[in-house]
């Protein structure tokens, strides 16, 4: 089963709305339950450390070492969504985050926090972050 997601601003909103009426949890930048619209890395990260979340996210720190730097502060596990994704119509994210499931599950039992890219097929690559 998933844990609870956080999507990014720069995401769909409607995914995490979709995950939530198929009983999952998942929240959005800005929907009044996850942080606000516009709010830092480390508070997103913060938010999902308190909350055993998995951040899904399109920063991956190129202009900005700022989510380098919360995710290493708090230790949780992220997802990175590339370009393929991002531009690409919104059921395909989530399609690939559930096809991801299983895999998502497994590492997650791991000692190390997840940092992966999602593949619009539902594979996971590892990434440096």
């Amino acid at each position: 089963m998933l844990p609870p997601l956080l999507l990014d601003e720069g995401l769909p909103h409607q995914v995490a709305k979709a995950f939530g009426s198929l009983g999952l949890s998942a929240h959005s930048i800005g929907d009044g339950v996850a942080p606000p619209f516009q709010s830092s890395d480390t508070t997103n990260c913060e938010w999902c450390a308190s909350r055993g979340a998995l951040l899904v996210t399109n920063d991956r720190g190129k202009n900005d070492s700022e989510i380098r730097v919360a995710l290493a502060a708090t230790g949780i596990d992220a997802i990175f969504v590339f370009d393929d994704l991002r531009s690409a119509p919104r059921h395909e994210l989530a399609r690939a985050l559930l096809q991801a499931e299983q895999r998502i599950a497994d590492l997650g039992q791991g000692k190390k926090p997840i940092r992966c890219r999602l593949k619009p097929s539902g594979r996971l690559e590892k990434i440096a972050v």
